[in-house]
């Protein structure tokens, strides 16, 4: 059973889905953006700095979604997703990646030294480069794990749980020779609790979201819960070093509608924007621009000066499509599972059909238009 058959804001989508079909809009909802979409793809090498603008790489893929993309900069861009697929941008073009496994991969991270870590399904982890291929790690579990993250290639950890809850929840860490699981966890009313991902800024500042509002710290001494209260799912963690010194975390999620969190000095503080799905993904600019990402297309974005406000200009329309966009797709606008910004302004979003199988694969790019090559 995969998470998308979970009831993880199923009602919510139905409702909008149906919206969707009828060709209905609710009144009290953002106005509809223009829907601008760019399917030409692009041979040239190397970025255009001049033409900085919203481009779909890839949408309507029927084999398989993107569930997640990573990379060290605008010329080494991993996405993984479901059913093994793998695909690698090195600038120029999108190659496909054999991984050796059927499993649909939930998450990818890496590091500046080339070596490339991708979790998933029935405890699914692989570990290589590019250059040396991938192979299996012993996680020592069954369950999906969903989010995996580290400060460096022997120091890392994972957090996933068993879709039917037949199983405990985890939370492993890596030292370099073996995934052991993480101990000293505060104490649950339950013990299927469901972790989605993990991030932080060092070995002293981690933090791991899930369902059911949890949101988990560890200071380098020891785990503190850091509920908030809310009665909301948590799906993704992130954030940046600020210039301070001090960690700018943002978590998202939500389950009747997209919800937005920022970590301040007195605790979290919801910055959500009314109207808006339920959000996946979450990614951040080192000058302090992020970008949100989540069911129905949605795309929220937050200026440097701490604005949040909907990408208006993005292809697909979240509020009322009435017809498929492109051509040959099923479902009127893909969902985007997660974000990646490449640290010199572009953001690569990724997704597909979440609620449907794991299909229509959606690649999505904001910046210099890039190449298309190969997907």
């Amino acid at each position: 059973m995969s998470l998308c058959k979970l009831p993880f804001s199923w009602l919510y989508f139905v409702v909008v889905f149906c919206a969707f079909a009828c060709g209905e809009s609710s009144t009290d909802k953002p106005p509809a953006k223009d829907t601008v979409v760019d399917t030409t793809p692009t041979d040239s090498c190397g970025p255009s700095p001049t033409d900085i603008d919203w481009q779909v790489l890839k949408t309507c893929q029927m084999e398989g979604q993107f569930l997640s993309v990573w990379g060290t900069g605008p010329t080494d861009v991993w996405v993984v997703g479901a059913k093994g697929l793998v695909r690698h941008f090195d600038g120029c073009q999108w190659d496909a990646v054999d991984v050796g496994t059927e499993a649909d991969l939930w998450w990818v991270t890496g590091f500046d030294d080339g070596s490339v870590t991708m979790v998933g399904s029935e405890g699914t982890i692989l570990r290589g480069s590019l250059e040396q291929g991938f192979a299996p790690m012993d996680s020592g579990v069954t369950v999906t794990l969903y989010g995996v993250w580290g400060t460096a290639a022997d120091r890392m950890w994972t957090v996933g749980f068993a879709p039917d809850n037949s199983a405990p929840g985890v939370v492993l860490t890596f030292d370099g020779q073996t995934w052991e699981p993480v101990t000293g966890l505060p104490e649950s009313g339950s013990v299927h609790r469901n972790f989605f991902k993990v991030w932080g800024t060092g070995d002293d500042d981690i933090w791991v979201v899930g369902r059911d509002d949890l949101i988990l710290h560890w200071d380098g001494q020891q785990w503190s819960d850091q509920k908030t209260g809310m009665d909301e799912d948590w799906v993704t963690v992130t954030g940046r070093v600020k210039t301070s010194g001090t960690a700018d975390v943002i978590v998202v999620g939500g389950r009747n509608q997209g919800t937005i969190l920022q970590r301040t000095t007195d605790g979290w503080k919801d910055v959500s924007l009314e109207g808006y799905p339920p959000l996946q993904g979450v990614c951040a600019q080192p000058n302090g621009e992020i970008m949100a990402t989540g069911v129905g297309a949605t795309i929220l974005r937050r200026t440097p000066g701490l604005i949040w406000s909907e990408a208006l200009n993005a292809p697909f329309d979240v509020v009322n499509p009435v017809e498929p966009p492109v051509p040959g797709c099923k479902l009127p606008t893909p969902d985007y599972h997660a974000c990646y910004a490449d640290g010199a302004g572009g953001f690569f979003l990724v997704g597909g059909h979440f609620f449907g199988g794991l299909t229509e694969g959606a690649i999505l790019h904001y910046g210099p238009k890039i190449s298309a090559k190969g997907l």
